[in-house]
């Protein structure tokens, strides 16, 4: 067996489970599962720090409760483009509530603390709404920042190249 035919076998092996996850997730395709909640997906998402600048994140919600979100603008003391990682749980009445967590690193990209943020959101169709309470901490665990942000976001969907 040749080793581009292997690779091409793994990475189907790889690609159509996660393929399939998306879609039976989706909602919006129209063959959703009953039980997959409204917040399930991918979404676009702009951060409104109080008294700081907005900024972007691409957040992935999966069916077992899981979250990554790619920030694309600085977090406080974060690279460029930090991955955080969390949980999510319906709270009911499609109101999720989510804890995500990002690395932060110093000047010599060495791990410094992490941000914490605890959210609360609502979705509606293809948009959410909702606010953040974050947590700066240091690398002893001792809090040095506290803050607050308001969340709102629109779904990706899939759309015709």
């Amino acid at each position: 067996m040749s080793t581009s035919y292997f690779n091409s076998a793994l990475i189907g092996l790889i690609v159509s489970p996660l393929f399939a996850i998306a879609v039976l997730g989706h909602s919006s395709l129209g063959f959703a599962r009953a039980s997959a909640p409204d917040i399930v997906g991918s979404w676009l998402l702009t951060i409104s720090p109080s008294g700081a600048a907005k900024n972007k994140a691409l957040v992935t919600n999966l069916t077992d409760g899981s979250t990554i979100e790619v920030a694309s603008a600085p977090l406080t003391k974060a690279p460029p483009g930090s991955t955080g990682q969390g949980t999510w749980v319906d709270a009911g009445g499609n109101t999720f509530k989510g804890t995500m967590v990002f690395l932060l690193t110093d000047k010599s990209n060495r791990f410094a603390g992490l941000l914490t943020a605890h959210t609360t959101e609502t979705v509606s169709g293809s948009t959410m709404k909702g606010a953040a309470v974050v947590t700066l901490s240091d690398k002893k665990g001792r809090v040095v920042g506290k803050g607050t942000s308001i969340i709102t976001g629109v779904r990706i969907g899939l759309t015709a190249p």
